[in-house]
């Protein structure tokens, strides 16, 4: 439900599983290759209701607004698992808002999170499952946005450096700071 800054990292296989699962996301929206990707399309894709106003907690599950009601200014986003709907904070900026989008897209398409995942908060779910479940979802916003590895292709086509990361951090529509993770992270030479 809270999108937070995961200390956890992802093994190699983990990660792989979580990326099929975007591959099977972008493919159910024919989104494969289409930049910027569009989140509208892989959304509806997963049968996800269309996003609702964070704070706008009429229309909120009365539990889902109660917790929310607490969290005012913390969180950027939740899904509410039983109704399929995503719940975004407009006041944050399109960029962070697409990732925390991508992010709440992971929480919907990721089945084992829907059993892990029904309104627990930092109480009553083990830190160590949170932080694998959110990692999960940063990884598989991550692979939405930069449409798995058509922005490492493109960024490693050029001569090594931040340029090809930050040209391509506009055309992908993410942040600098994620496109510049990215491009080291996938990066098939040795950079830092």
């Amino acid at each position: 439900l809270i999108v937070v800054a995961s200390p956890a990292l992802l093994t190699d296989d983990r990660r792989s599983h979580v990326a099929r699962y975007a591959r099977g996301a972008l493919l159910a929206a024919d989104a494969i290759g289409r930049i910027p990707t569009p989140l509208d399309e892989v959304r509806a894709a997963l049968h996800l209701a269309t996003p609702q106003e964070l704070f706008d907690l009429g229309d909120a599950p009365p539990e889902l607004a109660r917790r929310l009601r607490r969290l005012v200014g913390k969180v950027k986003g939740a899904f509410a698992v039983r109704e399929r709907v995503i719940y975004l904070d407009r006041e944050q900026g399109a960029e962070p808002r697409r990732f925390v989008y991508g992010h709440e897209i992971g929480h919907g398409a990721l089945p084992w999170h829907e059993d892990a995942y029904y309104c627990d908060d930092h109480r009553t779910l083990d830190p160590n499952t949170d932080d694998e479940l959110e990692a999960e979802a940063n990884a598989f916003s991550a692979d939405l946005l930069f449409n798995l590895d058509s922005f490492t292709e493109q960024a490693h086509a050029s001569k090594i450096g931040l340029a090809p990361a930050l040209e391509l951090a506009g055309i992908y529509e993410t942040s600098r700071h994620s496109a510049i993770r990215r491009y080291v992270e996938d990066s098939p030479r040795p950079c830092a």
